[in-house]
């Protein structure tokens, strides 16, 4: 009788262990999106190019195209993060067989088309940040930017933000951009900084300091 509990047991774990979940396709496009972030803000760009099209492979495994949507927004986001002017036409594309207030209100969002009745159907990370940057408060907006968790989200607010920032928001930023190792953003981030400073000393330092991380 032990023996029969035990083999049933074992096959009642091992059942369980291998099988597959039934949405298997969003956790790995999510994870694939995941990776395409990291390694496209780390420089690393034939890496992020296969996660990203990886991404897009499993998001086309369903006829929900929000999904997809939601990934090619994502890189618009970032790519504008990093001063790469993207209008999101991967995105605009399949615009009229998505419907989403939400995707479409960070669609006007990272476009900087936002209005005010359309923060709600933001995604909650960056509605305050939206309120007051709309209200044109850019120090309370500014506040609001660096209290956002997720790294990749505050350098696209950051971004958005970037005219109202001086010199010390940005050292604070890079400060936290290099403990990730997004030599992407560290090195655009330095760019803005050169734009900001006046002294010529400190100008040639910073272009020092660009060389070597492009070397």
């Amino acid at each position: 009788m032990i023996k029969i509990i035990l083999l049933f047991t074992l096959f009642f774990f091992t059942a369980c262990s291998f099988s597959t979940p039934p949405n298997e396709w969003q956790y790995k496009t999510s994870n694939s999106f995941e990776l395409y972030v990291k390694n496209f803000l780390s420089s690393k760009e034939n890496v992020a190019e296969d996660d990203f099209n990886r991404a897009v492979k499993h998001a086309k495994h369903s006829s929900n195209l929000d999904i997809l949507a939601k990934i090619y927004l994502g890189k618009c986001a970032i790519n504008n993060s990093v001063g790469i002017e993207d209008k999101c036409m991967e995105y605009v594309e399949i615009e009229s067989l998505v419907e989403s207030k939400s995707l479409n209100s960070y669609y006007l969002f990272i476009n900087k088309k936002l209005k005010k009745e359309d923060i709600k159907y933001l995604p909650s990370v960056y509605q305050d940040f939206a309120y007051m940057y709309l209200n044109k408060n850019y120090k309370q907006a500014k506040q609001e930017m660096f209290s956002i968790e997720k790294i990749s989200s505050k350098l696209i607010a950051a971004n958005m933000l970037k005219k109202n920032l001086n010199t010390i928001d940005i050292e604070k930023l890079l400060e936290e951009v290099s403990f990730y190792g997004y030599k992407k953003s560290v090195i655009y981030w330095l760019e803005v900084l050169k734009t900001k400073t006046k002294e010529t000393r400190k100008i040639n330092k910073i272009d020092k300091r660009i060389k070597i991380l492009k070397s």
